[in-house]
């Protein structure tokens, strides 16, 4: 009786190492997310491009919220469909996508998934979602080249490398993107 009660005893200690604390008020940080690209047009929400043409997601910018805090990114994973693509480690941590003629028409989705550092804040992961649509051909695109136009001047965002703001989540930095 003695054993089963001295090892009641030392379980008691073993339950309060091995239960976690809740801390529901992570200090996340308050951050936003741009993308610039190029080779691809933007319409709807979606970027746009032609099967067997390539195309570049050419920075990942973060600004903080919180105003005169700094914050950034170390690192994207790229995911094309949710299959790891690469990883970008140099800013402005840009990567560029390929599309032949395996690329299956339609649409599909850019995942990129970075650390978060903002100041006075946890460190945190964020899950960034782009769309795309492949589509058959330059002449499906929503902005398609005409013969007098070579350079497809009608497409606003050709060549502008605009910022678009894209939806993300932020987690905790214990969280690990699978």
């Amino acid at each position: 009786m003695k054993k089963f009660l001295y090892s009641l005893l030392l379980m008691i200690p073993a339950i309060g190492l091995l239960s976690s604390c809740s801390d529901d008020d992570k200090n996340l940080p308050d951050v936003s997310f741009s993308y610039e690209y190029e080779g691809a047009q933007q319409s709807d929400g979606k970027l746009y491009v032609a099967q067997g043409e390539t195309f570049a997601i050419t920075a990942i910018n973060v600004k903080n919220n919180e105003a005169g805090k700094a914050a950034g990114i170390t690192a994207a994973d790229y995911y094309w469909d949710g299959r790891l693509q690469g990883t970008s480690v140099m800013p402005p941590f840009g990567f560029e996508f390929v599309t032949n003629e395996y690329t299956p028409v339609g649409e599909h989705q850019i995942g990129v998934v970075c650390p978060v550092y903002a100041l006075d804040k946890e460190l945190a992961n964020a899950s960034i979602f782009i769309n795309v649509v492949v589509v058959a051909s330059p002449e499906d695109l929503p902005f398609p080249p005409t013969e007098n136009d070579d350079d497809n001047s009608e497409n606003p965002d050709e060549g502008a490398n605009p910022e678009v703001a894209v939806g993300s989540t932020i987690t905790s930095g214990t969280n690990q993107a699978s």
